[in-house]
């Protein structure tokens, strides 16, 4: 039984450090500040305007604040809070639901909302396209979650754990549901 728990265990924890499509955000304003670290007192690494960078990773930091590390030039990394940051999904087609940056989005849509203007004519359209934003991260966090618990049961499975078959099955099952509605959303988005 240990033989087979620590190569699966290590497969595990290869698939986790795998690179995965870059998604890309957009800086939409001037001179936003860039830190080395997530955290307003790091310093200044640099400023960026008006530019598309490779995001790596989202952070709540400490502060409350959705902080983002993003790929600069020469494969050096900066972080920059989120609130700069307009996800861009049109962009980084074609998506995948597993590169959706889920916290961001539903950053950038409350943000889109709570600004918007309610007596503009245009305001139906901002809440409706930000709420099924809100939709696909929703839909992204639930798939991270049948992801996880998946790779759970596989893996206690292999180390000869008795699992039952039809709910590693329900999870598959939901998961590709859930990739569904995820492209209807986006048709819908997009």
């Amino acid at each position: 039984m240990r033989g087979i728990f620590w190569p699966s265990l290590l497969i595990l924890l290869a698939s986790w450090a795998l690179p995965v499509q870059a998604f890309d955000v957009y800086i939409p304003t001037q001179n936003v500040v860039i830190k080395p670290g997530p955290d307003l007192r790091s310093g200044n690494l640099t400023r960026l305007s008006k530019t598309t960078v490779p995001l790596k990773q989202v952070f709540y930091a400490p502060d409350g604040e959705l902080w983002c590390q993003i790929r600069l030039q020469g494969n050096q990394t900066g972080w920059v809070q989120a609130r700069y940051l307009d996800p861009a999904l049109s962009k980084n087609l074609p998506l995948r639901l597993q590169d959706i940056p889920a916290p961001l989005l539903f950053y950038f849509a409350q943000r889109q909302i709570g600004y918007a203007n309610l007596n503009d004519a245009g305001f139906k359209t901002v809440l409706q396209k930000n709420m099924l934003l809100i939709e696909v991260a929703q839909i992204k966090q639930r798939w991270d979650f049948l992801r996880s618990r998946h790779d759970f049961l596989d893996i206690s499975r292999r180390v000869g754990i008795k699992i039952n078959a039809r709910e590693f099955q329900d999870l598959k099952q939901e998961q590709k549901t859930l990739e569904k509605q995820f492209q209807n959303l986006m048709t819908q988005i997009l």
